[in-house]
């Protein structure tokens, strides 16, 4: 229920449309002030990319547009707080303190209120993986299943540190991780697949 479009995978997918996404928007932003019709068109192809990352259903790739959206709230929304106190004749950092203040109440808000829609939501497999998967979190972490998680990923970050180690300079090649990961398994725990 992932896309990965033509790349290795759905996080490489979400790692570029969370790359280029932000360059679309500043594009728009510049050019809409200058050619109206590109700016819309820049626009809408990062709107565009919003939605294949949730397509994705990678996590890492959510997070990392949820910090995009909040960098980008922030800075369009102290723009305009301060357009508006401006007229108000407020001192300056009055202005900004309440600014950053309104945004991040704002940004906080969202934040609780998606994981709260999505945790009491009927999601089924038609939804996008993201959906199901952000779920299958929320729920994980309310059911103390968090320890096990992180064992499986220290076990793998272990293994990344004996690889470092074992070739500091050239590394285990390109995408070759999960391919010697199976090696380092059965040094270190006797099981190809310790995960």
């Amino acid at each position: 229920n992932q896309i990965n479009s033509t790349l290795i995978d759905p996080n490489s997918y979400g790692m570029y449309l969370c790359i280029v996404m932000p360059v679309f928007i500043g594009f728009g932003y510049y050019l809409y002030n200058h050619k109206k019709i590109l700016g819309l068109y820049s626009f809408i192809l990062s709107f565009l990319a919003i939605i294949m990352i949730f397509y994705t259903g990678a996590r890492a790739e959510f997070f990392g547009l949820a910090i995009i959206i909040a960098f980008y709230l922030f800075y369009f929304g102290l723009i305009l707080f301060r357009k508006i106190f401006k007229r108000f004749n407020i001192r300056r950092i009055l202005v900004n303190i309440i600014s950053y203040f309104i945004i991040l109440v704002i940004v906080f808000s969202a934040l609780f209120g998606f994981i709260f829609i999505i945790k009491n939501a009927d999601i089924d497999e038609s939804y996008p993986g993201i959906f199901v998967r952000l779920q299958d979190n929320i729920n994980s972490f309310e059911n103390n299943d968090f320890e096990t998680i992180m064992n499986r990923r220290e076990r793998n970050w272990n293994q990344a540190i004996v690889m470092f180690l074992d070739h500091p300079i050239s590394g285990v090649g390109i995408s070759q991780y999960y391919v010697q990961l199976s090696e380092y398994n059965v040094r270190e725990y006797g099981d190809p697949i310790a995960n």
